[in-house]
């Protein structure tokens, strides 16, 4: 129970006991009314027989009646009565809130009648009245409220907080953990419905990676089927390129070598993206010597941009195949967006083999600089460029399985790609 429904029963208690104890104060008590024709007839007996009365002094006389009373004359002198233990004198009995009234002789007040109203009693009896009607109100009130609480709680708390745990679970993707149902509370007609729900997104979740899963092994059959008449492009341009002795042929043969060379690399990247979706991109992780790495420069860098490489003498541990990678990434975009001499700085650093790759371009603006190794992520100087914005992402991915890392930065003429690899 919130407090909305707390305060909503604390104002219902107060207004039934209200209503009760007024109800119960305004009502006439019948067992304390005094009949006034009684009254009346004690007074006209009084007057009729007042002669015989002032003969009495503080005569006990049977009650007859249900109330005390006595008669006094005009100087408050006890005539007679039906308690001795009355106050008959007139402040006593005004005091008591008695009922007084005047016995008249020939048009004289020679006496009083005096009743005893018993307020001591009446009041006791009203108290007692207005507690036990207070008490029963309450306890009736509570009672309520008690098979109330208990009502929401199994009715409206306990399914709700279900629900409200198993929209969590779905919201989470836990799609495993069915909805308890109960038609017997007020959500009972909801909880099969969500329950079919819970089906369906799984069934559909199901049906997505199955989809997803179909068009990325498509992908990869497909980039892996044109990686191979590509290579065969290549070989027999360069077949060509050996046995031609036009120059204007050996240049058109190397521009189709160098395009072929662009498709086969997007087709990698393509690849390579492709299985790392499917948690298909290995690494095998073997020592590596400083003259190895300095070899798969050497290669990667086909246009012979790079002046001079100088390795420290040292073993890394790293994939071979995959860092020949990375570095064809990382010159192939030093080629596309600079085209400028590339510069090979190495280092021994903390444990680890640092490789900084620099080019003399313009550099990466300060704004796209943190998303440069995202997916499919091209910058403003990308434009009129193919690519796929696979590059560097692949890159980082495949530095982080070697258990490396990776940073790009501007220098003040240019962009470095900055690699470090774990010496063994």
């Amino acid at each position: 129970m919130n407090l909305k429904h707390f305060i909503l029963f604390i104002t219902l208690l107060l207004i039934i006991n209200g209503v009760s104890i007024y109800i119960m104060c305004s009502s006439d008590d019948d067992s304390s009314a005094i009949d006034t024709t009684i009254v009346n007839e004690l007074v006209y007996e009084s007057i009729d027989n007042w002669q015989a009365l002032l003969s009495k002094t503080e005569e006990l006389i049977e009650n007859k009646h249900n109330f005390n009373y006595a008669i006094i004359d005009a100087d408050e002198k006890l005539l007679v009565t039906t308690d001795k233990t009355m106050e008959y004198t007139i402040v006593s009995a005004t005091k008591n809130r008695s009922t007084i009234r005047a016995i008249e002789v020939d048009g004289k007040i020679v006496g009083w009648l005096i009743i005893d109203n018993d307020i001591d009693k009446i009041i006791s009896r009203n108290q007692r009245r207005i507690s036990i009607t207070f008490t029963i109100s309450t306890v009736l009130v509570l009672a309520i409220m008690v098979i109330y609480y208990v009502y929401l709680n199994n009715q409206v708390v306990k399914p709700f907080n279900k629900m409200k745990k198993f929209a969590a679970n779905v919201a989470q993707g836990n799609l495993d953990v069915p909805l308890d149902m109960d038609k017997r509370n007020v959500f009972g007609e909801f909880t099969e419905s969500f329950d079919l729900m819970r089906d369906e997104l799984a069934a559909s979740r199901e049906r997505e990676r199955v989809a997803n899963e179909s068009k990325q092994e498509l992908v990869a059959q497909l980039s892996h089927d044109i990686k191979t008449p590509v290579a065969s492009i290549v070989a027999m341009t360069e077949v060509m390129q050996v046995t031609v002795v036009d120059d204007k042929q050996r240049d058109k043969l190397a521009k189709i070598t160098e395009k072929a060379n662009q498709i086969d690399k997007l087709v990698t990247d393509l690849f390579n993206s492709t299985l790392e979706e499917l948690d298909q991109l290995k690494v095998e992780l073997t020592d590596v010597s400083s003259r190895e790495i300095a070899e798969l420069l050497e290669t990667s860098d086909f246009k012979k941009q790079i002046k001079d490489i100088n390795i420290p003498e040292c073993m890394v541990v790293a994939d071979k195949l995959r860092l020949g990678q990375v570095f064809d990434n990382i010159i192939f975009n030093s080629y596309k967006y600079a085209d400028t001499d590339i510069e090979v700085v190495s280092d021994i650093t903390d444990g680890y083999l640092v490789v900084s790759i620099s080019d003399f371009g313009q550099g990466v603006s300060e704004d796209e600089l943190p998303l440069i190794m995202k997916k499919f992520n091209r910058g403003a100087n990308a434009k009129g460029k193919s690519g796929s914005g696979l590059g560097l992402h692949i890159s980082y991915q495949l530095i982080e399985k070697m258990g490396g890392c990776i940073r790009c930065y501007n220098k003040e003429k240019g962009f470095c790609v900055e690699i470090k690899i774990n010496l063994s």
